[in-house]
């Protein structure tokens, strides 16, 4: 998940892109291809939430 505090980037999830401003949310799915451009100069929050493994699983 990405949050735009600043600027302006371009988000492109597989195939879709997404023009993002200052703040707008983005999720990008762990299983598709992302990228981010800066379309001028910007400032995010990058937060990655994984799945918790279970003790038996370890």
């Amino acid at each position: 998940m990405v949050q735009i505090l600043d600027g302006e980037a371009l988000i492109t999830i597989g195939e879709k892109q997404i023009k993002a401003v200052a703040g707008q949310v983005v999720v990008m799915p762990a299983d598709v291809p992302h990228a981010l451009l800066a379309v001028s100069r910007f400032k995010m929050i990058l937060t990655v939430v994984k799945r918790t493994v279970s003790p038996s699983a370890i």
